[in-house]
């Protein structure tokens, strides 16, 4: 049986992310979804993504962002034997191996330079990492773009899977990211 894994925040799971997920699934028969920075109080500036360590672009506990992709992979008929979530904390990656095998294969989108960074993390730590998606330069879908329209109270339906936006609004999800961007 072949492992594959993805990985990002997650701080909404959106239509590109869903993209992301169903690519990699086509290259293994088991996939780890790995959420990063599941405790934001050990994120690390860099200069890649400038905003990826500040409170109001993680508003999501990590537990909610698990239940989110629980939903989605219910949504997709992605089988619980054919995934598993895991913590990932790519700001300490010396440590990732206590988390998952050293022999799999981590599928990763480019699409800027955080993601070149995070690919080159993963590789310095002996990972095998395959870009299935190279999106580099190209106008795309992004959390902050959705979190920004929820704040904002701006429809957001179309860039999330149904079952991310039902799980947002029956949790009160989407109130905790307005208020979080408040703040800001």
């Amino acid at each position: 049986m072949s492992i594959g894994m993805i990985l990002g925040r997650f701080q909404v799971f959106h239509n590109g992310h869903l993209t992301y997920l169903l690519k990699a699934k086509e290259y293994c028969d088991f996939m780890i979804i790995g959420i990063t920075n599941p405790d934001p109080i050990r994120m690390q500036k860099t200069k890649s993504a400038i905003h990826r360590d500040e409170i109001w672009a993680n508003p999501l506990t990590y537990y909610e962002r698990m239940k989110m992709l629980q939903k989605v992979c219910e949504e997709y008929h992605i089988g619980k034997e054919n995934y598993d979530i895991v913590p990932i904390p790519l700001d300490v990656p010396e440590i990732i191996k206590y988390y998952i095998p050293e022999d799999i294969l981590i599928m990763v989108t480019i699409h800027d330079d955080w993601s070149i960074e995070k690919k080159k993390r993963l590789e310095n730590e002996g990972y095998k990492v395959k870009v299935i998606l190279d999106e580099y330069g190209l106008e795309r879908l992004s959390s902050t773009e959705i979190r920004k329209y929820i704040a904002d109270g701006k429809q957001y339906s179309h860039c999330v899977p149904v079952s991310v936006y039902e799980y947002l609004c029956d949790n009160a999800l989407d109130q905790k990211i307005r208020e979080a961007l408040e703040m800001v």
